[in-house]
């Protein structure tokens, strides 16, 4: 369990980017990290910790860029260690990636890349999903990569890496700041959508969208992916769908009760939870002496 938020604006994100990552600390506590991309460099910082203490103001204020993504980390793969601390970095063709997920086949791609002479430096599954899409898209073309050429190499990292993600990345896309977010096939992790005054914002919860003033907008489908530009229309993009599998452990466990799911709030759902336990409890004819919440996420309910 983690939680990413990624910002396109027309002025500096990463400012919003720790303010919108407070909003979603209660899905990891280990680490975080912000990179951020201003046309040429790629600034960014990570620590151990919680984002109030890694990040103070002259932190933030030193991670110039229009475009830029944001991690507070979980760790379900490798250790609550730096050097797993997202997100991750590629030089070649320059890309920052976060992800919300788990890739069950880490030692299979781990062993695919270096037999394309790359070699993983983390046991945190988010960088063979970058690694790969990385090497595929360098494939198609050196320099000046278009959004056809990220579609095409999205299918095929796609096509590879098994498991359950939302990914989302900031790369220079036909000479533009891009930011791009993708599902798994299945929609297995959510990935909600907002928009405010020409500014695109996508988050592992609605919470952080409300930090931010920004207006949901729905999310993305499973297997989809959508390029966003300050001031601009996403595009939208199917790269491989499947029938739709979304984490009941979402409403159960990790979201924050004022997220939305859907046309309700995951408090909403919890609610609903605990009358059809009550009915499928009074069915059996039971009778219970106490009533306890465990984990506390269960009160609702």
């Amino acid at each position: 369990m983690c939680g990413f938020i990624g910002l396109v604006d027309r002025g500096a994100v990463a400012g919003l980017l720790s303010t919108g990552l407070q909003a979603l600390q209660h899905r990891g506590q280990d680490s975080c990290g912000i990179s951020t991309h201003d046309g040429t460099q790629f600034p960014g910082h990570h620590g151990l910790g919680l984002v109030k203490d890694v990040f103070s103001s002259e932190i933030v204020a030193g991670l110039s860029g229009r475009a830029g993504v944001g991690h507070v980390r979980y760790p379900t793969a490798g250790k609550g260690v730096l050097a797993d601390a997202q997100p991750f970095f590629e030089r070649r063709p320059g890309v920052v990636m976060a992800h919300n997920g788990n890739v069950t086949n880490y030692e299979e791609l781990r062993t695919l890349l270096v037999e394309r002479s790359i070699h993983l430096i983390s046991r945190c599954d988010v960088e063979p999903i970058l690694c790969l899409f990385s090497d595929e898209v360098m494939g198609l073309r050196r320099r000046g990569h278009t959004v056809a050429d990220v579609v095409d190499a999205l299918r095929e990292t796609v096509r590879l890496v098994r498991g359950a993600y939302s990914v989302v990345f900031v790369m220079e896309i036909d000479g533009e700041p891009t930011l791009v977010a993708f599902r798994d096939p299945y929609g297995i992790r959510p990935l909600v959508v907002g928009k405010r005054d020409g500014a695109h914002c996508v988050a592992s919860e609605s919470v952080a969208l409300d930090a931010l003033g920004f207006a949901h907008a729905g999310s993305l489908d499973p297997g989809e992916v959508v390029f966003f530009r300050a001031g601009q229309a996403p595009l939208r993009r199917e790269l491989l769908r499947e029938q739709a599998a979304p984490c009941v452990f979402e409403a159960i466990y990790f979201s924050r009760p004022d997220s939305m799911d859907g046309d309700d709030t995951i408090y909403a759902r919890r609610l609903e939870l605990g009358r059809s336990l009550a009915r499928e409890f009074a069915s059996r004819g039971l009778q219970a002496d106490r009533v306890i919440p465990v984990p506390d996420t269960s009160r609702p309910a």
